[in-house]
């Protein structure tokens, strides 16, 4: 807290009396002589703290401080009396204000002030990443079972003696079964348009390789992948016997398959069996 200027001045009054015992050996250095006899004093004191100090000159003042002086002497007065003090003179200007001091602690935290009104809402977010699959539910009654038409013919040879190949050498089939409405016509199967699985199986005694195919309603035209080629026998009593199976795709309205013996020699066959079954209907 700040000295008042009265307080302040009596606290200099007592250090002006100390410096002016101190003067008789130090003002030689701190003081120049001003006239004969007579010694001037100069001093700055904080304006703040009251600290002093004696200066050459007031201008050697710092800017927190203000400055006194003070005469000693006058005429020789070494073994006179003392006189009186001198009334006090007034109290000088203020000096400039000191620089700011450093920040105060930061003080304790105020009370919460109340809540602010809701924020409008936000945009949507993304959309999450899907979730695990769920447990597998408990299986169904079985449905009731459907009515499925198998359409199919079979034909049978059991002996082709003396089979030339080309020409009109196909067999006549003594064995036949069908269904679902498909014909076995003599030498043949008949059909209507669709998808149709046919096998050709052979039991040849030819000692020479020999070739057979499933003709089409066109005479010596083969379906496509129908053929069937059969190695030579050792001997006539030591049959091969070998198969072919294919898909054929009918468009026509009418058409047939029949095994027809088309390369070889002249020889004896057993066994030929032709099997057709529908997979789709046209």
């Amino acid at each position: 807290m700040l000295a008042s200027p009265r307080r302040l001045l009596a606290h200099l009054s007592v250090v002006v009396l100390t410096l002016a015992t101190l003067a008789g050996t130090a003002g030689a250095v701190e003081a120049a002589p001003q006239g004969k006899g007579v010694r001037v004093i100069s001093a700055c004191f904080n304006v703040t703290t009251g600290k002093i100090r004696v200066v050459p000159s007031v201008k050697d003042c710092r800017p927190a401080e203000s400055h006194i002086r003070w005469k000693r002497g006058g005429k020789d007065l070494r073994g006179g009396p003392r006189g009186p003090a001198g009334a006090t003179g007034p109290m000088g200007a203020l000096g400039p204000v000191g620089p700011a001091g450093a920040p105060g602690a930061a003080g304790a935290p105020g009370p919460a002030g109340p809540a602010g009104a809701p924020g409008a809402p936000g945009p949507s977010g993304a959309p999450g990443a899907p979730g695990a699959p769920g447990p597998a539910g408990p299986t169904g009654p079985a449905g009731p079972a459907g009515s499925v038409t198998t359409r199919y013919a079979y034909g049978h040879s059991q002996n082709g003696t003396n089979l030339n190949p080309g020409g009109t050498n196909t067999v006549i089939f003594g064995r036949t079964a069908t269904g679902g409405g498909l014909t076995v016509n003599g030498n043949a199967v008949e059909v209507t348009a669709g998808i149709y699985q046919v096998t050709l199986s052979v039991r040849s005694e030819s000692t020479n390789a020999a070739i057979w195919w499933v003709d089409t309603a066109s005479d010596y035209t083969p379906h496509a992948g129908s053929q069937l080629s059969l190695p030579a026998a050792t001997s006539p009593s030591a049959a091969v016997t070998g198969s072919v199976t294919f898909v054929a795709i009918v468009t026509n309205s009418s058409e047939i398959f029949r095994p027809r013996y088309v390369s070889g020699s002249q020889a004896n066959f057993r066994d030929i069996q032709l099997t057709v079954v529908q997979l789709a209907e046209g």
